[in-house]
């Protein structure tokens, strides 16, 4: 029988026979996380991560407070508004940049009828910097 160990962050990753996965837990550690809102749509994120939202109108450099929408540390979880309105997430605007090209492209057959337009997103990249719960 064929048995590799590998060793990784939340445990040890053991494959079996067959490349049956099976993941033995040997510790964990719970990372604080925060979905926040931000430009019409909602991201999770942690301390250290670096999004690109819907531009801001914020300088590069300067510190933005997101809305938080629910917040977790691993033990409890913070949904309502009270709890909410205490929870802060902060991050540092790192850069404005446009985003991939979408090609829009109509037609419709048999009428000699085609448009191709292209369009790139205004972006802004953002590094969650503190994630607090008061």
């Amino acid at each position: 029988m064929f048995v590799s160990i590998i060793p990784c962050a939340f445990g040890a990753i053991v494959f079996a026979r067959k490349m049956r996965v099976m993941v033995v837990l040997e510790r964990y550690e719970y990372i604080m996380y925060a979905v926040v809102k931000t430009g019409g749509k909602q991201y999770k994120v942690e301390k250290g991560d670096v999004l690109d939202v819907e531009k801001l109108d914020v300088e590069p450099g300067k510190k933005v407070d997101l809305e938080v929408l629910l917040l977790s540390d691993g033990d409890k979880v913070i949904s309502d508004a009270d709890g909410l309105a205490k929870a802060k997430v902060s991050a540092k605007v790192v850069e404005h940049l446009k985003g991939k090209k979408v090609i829009v492209f109509k037609f419709k057959k048999r009428k000699g009828y085609k448009r191709k337009r292209g369009h790139r997103q205004d972006l802004t990249r953002l590094e969650v910097t503190k994630i607090s719960e008061a």
